[in-house]
């Protein structure tokens, strides 16, 4: 009851928020618990308004014990959503809303949220069994190019991880015929690496489109240039438009994956690689 700090309710005071003096009009007194002890409390703390009249639409946290919250009394989600922070910050909560079917949930850099299919750098690096200290790491990135490699230092250490996912991916566009680097991978001296490669375009104002799958081997020996073995086998290489092209080349250290669009055409490109790297024996 608020404004009169001399009222004697025939309780012990007890403890809380600064003990009102006789001038300081507008703290609250409450019995706390079942002991029945005088609590005084400002106002604020009870959710009442500023002058001290109760606000009946707030609850203040110091009326509400450890677990007491039930759903009913959570407030109302949106469909197909979960409660949290999307944001990489302190701050309130909101809904999370999986918008479609098949979606996961997942973190993606500094976010997290509902996505059609893990970011690449979500699915972690594969280390298949191994003994000693050999391992092999399936590449996985989102695009950057940074690498993970194997590392083998027994015979039977050299176990082949198949990942159901590429290990590289790089999504672009090309708006003429210029040729245009969609992911390089670095060789370490003395490996050897197979690389299948699929490319997948459209062109943004029709549906001429081009499809290409290819496997290479290429080597890398004494310090010197990355170099094709053998030749390079397609698997299927379809296009509705002839100038659509793609290319797997060499400079110096790196294998490319490039293409190659038309003049004046916008192209919307999809590139994506298995690249496995061994140590040669």
């Amino acid at each position: 009851m608020p404004g009169d700090p001399n009222l004697d309710l025939g309780l012990e005071y007890t403890g809380g928020i600064n003990k009102p003096e006789p001038e300081q009009n507008g703290y609250v007194a409450i019995v706390d618990g079942p002991a029945r002890n005088l609590v005084y409390v400002p106002p604020a703390s009870l959710g009442v308004g500023g002058g001290g009249t109760p606000d009946d639409n707030s609850v203040s946290t110091i009326k509400i014990q450890n677990n007491a919250v039930t759903d009913a009394k959570l407030r109302d989600c949106s469909g197909l959503s979960v409660i949290g922070r999307s944001a990489n910050s302190t701050g309130d909560p909101a809904d999370i809303v999986a918008a479609g079917d098949g979606q996961v949930f997942c973190r993606n850099g500094t976010t997290i949220g509902f996505s059609s299919e893990p970011p690449l750098a979500e699915r972690s690096s594969v280390t298949a069994p191994t003994s000693g200290t050999g391992k092999y790491w399936v590449r996985s990135d989102n695009g950057t190019d940074t690498q993970q490699r194997p590392v083998f230092t027994s015979e039977d250490a050299r176990a082949e991880v198949l990942s159901p996912f590429p290990t590289h991916h790089k999504g672009l566009q090309t708006t003429n015929a210029t040729i245009t680097t969609a992911i390089t991978y670095t060789m370490s001296d003395n490996t050897i690496i197979s690389i299948g490669a699929r490319f997948v375009a459209r062109q943004a104002s029709s549906n001429n489109m081009l499809f290409r799958e290819v496997t290479a081997v290429y080597k890398r020996v004494g310090g010197g240039a990355a170099t094709l073995l053998g030749a390079q086998i397609d698997g299927v290489s379809v296009t509705d438009d002839a100038a659509f092209s793609t290319t797997i080349s060499t400079s110096t250290n790196d294998v490319l994956l490039r293409v190659t669009g038309k003049a004046a055409t916008t192209i919307n490109w999809e590139v994506e690689a298995w690249i496995q790297e061994r140590a040669l024996p």
